[in-house]
């Protein structure tokens, strides 16, 4: 059985490498990538703007628990004391 030595760790880690070598090989990965199928690009594209709808419509709604009632508060303004939320779901 043969046990790795600690030069051989030390070669094969990343933080030891040359910068230049491994910025030839972040190009090559991209190069490998962009040089796929026409559709992989929309597609990468369509899900990217899948995932950042779905982030917005996350982070735009909130909940107020049943039983409690919410006030909506402003940076610019304050408070809005005329608007009192019931609970269920709401959009920012």
């Amino acid at each position: 059985m043969v046990f790795p030595t600690a030069t051989d760790a030390e070669d094969s880690s990343m933080a030891n490498q040359d910068p230049a070598n491994f910025m030839q090989q972040l190009r090559q990965i991209a190069a490998r990538m962009s040089s796929g199928p026409k559709g992989l690009g929309v597609g990468l594209k369509l899900l990217i703007g899948a995932g950042a709808l779905a982030y917005g419509v996350k982070e735009a709604t909130f909940t107020v628990e049943g039983g409690q009632r919410a006030i909506i508060f402003n940076r610019v303004g304050g408070m809005q004391m005329d608007t009192v939320l019931a609970e269920g779901l709401h959009f920012r």
